[in-house]
């Protein structure tokens, strides 16, 4: 009976040790908070990541050689988007400078320095570009050859020039060797006949075996200059170092919305936007409230202000109290500093 109950107690240890990080979690520490913040202010200052890893090299390597020789697509092949925490969104030229230009394949004449149609059915609804480029890196001569097509490829129908893709596929090999693709879905509306703007996207771009980012998105239009946020979904992943952040951010309604970020590590950041408040005919001051935790753990409350636009007068910032009563202050605005 004594040796049952040994077992017995034995195996209640035994569970309770296992289950016990699951039933009763451990503190988050102020140091571990203070270095996912750091990573969170270090993404704000700087989102776009590196090609660092040999097929991103080869990428950039491959593409930098092909606007040189006059490549077609002489435009971004997606809009930059940039979303300050709900209340803005700012897009640079979404055209692809294809023009009336027959589909099919084309080779690099380098005594014509241009690319030729050699194949007018291949591709049939799409472009492919065939070259070879030397890789010069550290005083190298090797030479590669390289495809890059762009392919099943719908516009806007309210763009005259027929320049903005709404369906787009995108891939680019070296020596055989897929290094990248992009695959793109849009759709638009226009303010006037020569402007408009993308109110949904669903992408995904990725390197090989290297970086991979997802985004998502759904706006409309509330004037003849003004586009709104509804929802948005944006997804970097280091498939290198087997690490990824994601953020998402979504209206509320009456102005309200809320953002957040989380990683592989079980970080998970949120904040809640208030109405935005017009201080003067110039400016508005829109408060948040927020939260950090780790794996469902308490880990420091948020607070502050965003204002647009922004001065030296009028900074975004953003006030992090940490669970053993610290306060650091994040300035969110570019160009400031703690």
């Amino acid at each position: 009976m004594k040796f049952k109950m040994f077992l017995i107690v034995f195996a209640l240890i035994f569970v309770l040790s296992i289950t016990s990080c699951f039933l009763f979690p451990t503190k988050v520490t102020t140091a571990d908070t203070k270095d996912f913040v750091n990573d969170f202010e270090s993404m704000m200052s700087d989102p776009a990541g590196e090609l660092d890893g040999p097929n991103g090299e080869m990428t950039a390597m491959a593409t930098s050689d092909f606007f040189g020789k006059g490549g077609t697509a002489k435009g971004m092949l997606i809009p930059f988007i940039k979303v300050n925490l709900l209340k803005e969104i700012e897009f640079s030229n979404s055209k692809l400078l294809f023009g009336d230009q027959a589909y099919g394949t084309y080779e690099y004449d380098s005594t014509a320095f241009d690319f030729v149609l050699t194949d007018p059915d291949d591709p049939a609804n799409g472009y492919k570009f065939m070259w070879t480029f030397i890789d010069t890196t550290n005083g190298g001569s090797e030479e590669h050859t390289a495809d890059f097509l762009f392919d099943s490829i719908e516009y806007y129908s309210g763009d005259a020039n027929e320049e903005t893709p709404t369906n787009l596929y995108a891939a680019l090999e070296v020596d055989g060797e897929a290094l990248m693709y992009l695959k793109l879905e849009a759709e638009y509306s226009s303010f006037s006949e020569e402007s408009y703007v993308p109110t949904m996207m669903d992408l995904r771009f990725e390197v090989t075996d290297e970086e991979a980012v997802e985004l998502g998105y759904t706006a409309h239009v509330v004037s003849d200059t003004t586009l709104e946020l509804d929802s948005l979904r944006l997804k970097e992943e280091d498939i290198l170092n087997d690490t990824w952040m994601e953020y998402t951010a979504k209206s509320t309604g009456d102005d309200k919305g809320t953002f957040t970020m989380e990683n592989q590590e079980g970080w998970f950041l949120t904040i809640d936007t208030d109405s935005p408040v017009n201080v003067d005919q110039d400016y508005t001051s829109t408060d948040f409230t927020g939260e950090i935790t780790k794996n469902s753990t308490h880990a420091a409350d948020l607070a502050g202000t965003i204002w647009s636009p922004e001065d030296a007068l009028h900074v975004s910032v953003m006030y992090i109290t940490y669970a053993d009563g610290t306060i650091d202050t994040m300035y969110l605005n570019e160009g400031s500093t703690k």
